[in-house]
C-alpha cells in the first residue's frame, strides 16, 4: 500500500515537471489557449448564465443586458424583453436556440436581413 502510494506521488511530480511551463519566458506552448474577455470588450452586463454554440460555431451568451452572440472576432448584443436579461440558452436538433428571460420564453430566428433577434414563444 505504501509502495503504491509513493509510486504515484512521484508519478504525479514526474509528470508535473514534463509539461510545466516558464510563464516569465512569454512562451505560448501547450493547451488550451485561453483568452478572457471582459464586460468592455463585449459591450454588456458583468454577469453571463446559459451557453450555446450553434451549428456554424458561433456562440451565444445568456447576459444579464440580453443574449450576447460571438463568431470568434465581434461581439453582438441580442436584445430580450427583460430589464433582468437572458438567463438559460438551450439548442434542439434542428439547431434553433432558445432563451429563457424572467417570466418569457422565446427563441433566436432570423430577421430580414438574416442577423438574429430574439422573438417570443
Amino acid at each position: 500500500m505504501l509502495r503504491t502510494f509513493v509510486a504515484v506521488l512521484l508519478g504525479l511530480a514526474w509528470t508535473g515537471t514534463l509539461h510545466s511551463q516558464d510563464a516569465a519566458s512569454g512562451s505560448r506552448r501547450g493547451l488550451p489557449f485561453i483568452t478572457n474577455y471582459t464586460p468592455r470588450d463585449y459591450g454588456a452586463g458583468a454577469q453571463n448564465w446559459g451557453i450555446v454554440q450553434d451549428d456554424r460555431g458561433v456562440m451565444y451568451f445568456g447576459n444579464t443586458r440580453g443574449v450576447l452572440e460571438f463568431d470568434g472576432v465581434s461581439w453582438r448584443l441580442i436584445e430580450v424583453p427583460s430589464t433582468t436579461g437572458a438567463r438559460w440558452l438551450a439548442k434542439d436538433e434542428r439547431g434553433t436556440i432558445y432563451v429563457s428571460v424572467y417570466g418569457r420564453f422565446g427563441y433566436l430566428r432570423a430577421d430580414e436581413v438574416g442577423s438574429l433577434e430574439y422573438a417570443s414563444r
